[in-house]
């Protein structure tokens, strides 16, 4: 017992206490961007790339979701695209029961199938694509497909007109894209109404030519995620017999659509007779029934912390703290012991006193800490955020170094956009491709270490093995430099 308390004190007294900071959306400026970062902006940015270790590292995430999932279990898409992909190349999605379900209760009512289909990339509509081949296996089948944009970049709009008029006219006669709208719109209360009136009264602003309507969008600087409801065809209004089938691969929130559903006063409707169900389960205040399962990741964040015995402290909005913890935990929603969050919404994250008297009262060994430059309007004041995450950068590096710790600087993905400067122009702003990352740490440096390429997942390993020498990483970011004598030395066999 003894000995057993010796080890518990000595591995603690071992642990180090890591930082990681991240400046989300920031990253190495790609040719044609406007130049946004500058060493007289972030002086202890500038400073740290010189005094601690510095590379860059690929991107490809493109929001915190795809960013956190990365970090936690190693993949760069939700695991729900694995299980829908083995299903498709298995012809096992055919024999799903519930997707049989559905399909015999629309054959015996002889209703529409609606499909709120949530486009996330190219990926979504190919898998879409399979499952309505099978739909029309009956011809008389009725398809109407509601697209849920989900995509935050302008330059996601590009693919968008042709793959719009594939499903809608080459596709089927009796297939047609009918309501358009932003996934923000459909998460708000106010504004997924739009869509209700939509759905119920067949009105609402018609767009024959996808392509014009698209312009339009890019046009006016508005996000896919953001677009206001709009519809393509008519005559798709619903009806008690017809089906709804939510497909979806995240949890989404359905309980406020129904409930506005079953309170609109356009049309008798009752909505417990409307037959609902959905790809993935969904949120809602009944029972919904859903095709697959969520899957599990035997491999995460949670899990790692616990394993080399230290306690992680995350600070972000609480908006966000609950999808960040279902990542950290291996795609649950349980919330994890060794995890514990601090929401930032009323920004003393930006105040250093307050961050560093913080850090005086939490002795938890790794902390991540937030930022993001996404929500910017404009380009003064992107520069005004990036110089003040930079003041807490200094005092933070600085703090960390004296006391033994170690700070690593980065961002989960960079953001292409356009804004505007101080003088009315339209500035592109490309962080995206790769971002940076700074190991700040006494006892490393650039005439002893190197950082090798990697990506998030590696990042995190990396993490866990600074704050416990006694974690052995698969793959860590940081290895020792061979040591000049070695050379003339060969190690016996």
């Amino acid at each position: 017992m003894y000995n057993v308390i010796i080890n518990s004190v000595e591995r603690v007294r071992n642990m180090k206490r890591n930082v990681l900071l991240l400046i989300n959306g920031f990253g190495i400026e790609q040719a044609g961007s406007y130049n946004i970062y500058t060493s007289s902006l972030m002086p202890n940015l500038d400073r740290y790339t010189k005094e601690g270790l510095f590379t860059s590292m690929e991107c490809t995430e493109l929001d915190y979701k795809s960013g956190y999932r990365n970090f936690s279990i190693g993949i760069n898409k939700p695991l729900t695209y694995s299980i829908v992909e083995n299903s498709i190349s298995k012809l096992d999605y055919k024999n799903n029961n519930i997707f049989k379900h559905m399909l015999d209760t629309r054959n015996a009512s002889g209703g529409k199938i609606h499909i709120f289909c949530f486009w996330e990339n190219d990926k979504t509509i190919e898998h879409l694509f399979m499952f309505i081949k099978e739909m029309m296996i009956n011809p008389d089948v009725q398809i109407v497909v509601h697209l849920i944009l989900c995509q935050k970049s302008l330059y996601d709009y590009k693919n968008m007109s042709a793959v719009m008029t594939k499903l809608n006219y080459e596709y089927s006669n009796n297939l047609r894209i009918s309501i358009v709208s932003g996934e923000n719109n459909f998460n708000k209360t106010l504004t997924s109404r739009d869509i209700i009136k939509s759905l119920i009264t067949d009105y609402g602003e018609k767009w024959k030519d996808t392509s014009k309507k698209i312009s339009v969008l890019t046009q006016n600087r508005t996000a896919p995620c953001d677009a206001r409801t709009f519809m393509l065809n008519e005559g798709f209004a619903l009806e008690e017999r017809d089906i709804i089938f939510f497909y979806n691969y995240n949890n989404i929130d359905i309980g406020h659509f129904r409930k506005d559903l079953g309170a609109q006063k356009y049309k008798t409707f009752n909505v417990d007779n409307l037959k609902i169900y959905s790809l993935f389960p969904v949120k809602c205040d009944v029972q919904i029934p859903f095709m697959y399962n969520f899957a599990l990741s035997s491999t995460y964040f949670a899990n790692f912390i616990k394993e080399i015995g230290a306690k992680a402290l995350v600070l972000d909005t609480k908006e966000r703290c609950g999808y960040i913890n279902y990542y950290l935990t291996g795609l649950r929603n349980n919330a994890d012991v060794n995890v514990n969050y601090i929401p930032t919404d009323d920004n003393f994250i930006y105040d250093k006193d307050k961050v560093m008297t913080l850090f005086t009262k939490y002795n938890h060994e790794f902390i991540i800490l937030n930022y993001e430059i996404e929500s910017c309007k404009s380009v003064e004041e992107m520069k005004e955020r990036l110089k003040s995450i930079d003041e807490i950068i200094g005092v933070l590096g600085d703090y960390l170094v004296s006391n033994n710790g170690a700070l690593f600087i980065s961002s989960f993905y960079g953001i292409e956009t356009e804004l505007y400067n101080d003088r009315h122009e339209l500035c592109k702003i490309n962080f995206s491709t790769r971002v940076p990352l700074i190991v700040l740490d006494k006892s490393k440096s650039k005439r002893n270490d190197a950082i090798l390429e990697g990506g998030l997942f590696d990042l995190a390993h990396t993490i866990y093995a600074n704050i416990n020498p006694n974690y052995k990483a698969n793959k860590g970011l940081i290895r020792k430099k061979p040591n000049f004598l070695s050379i003339f030395y060969k190690k016996s066999k």
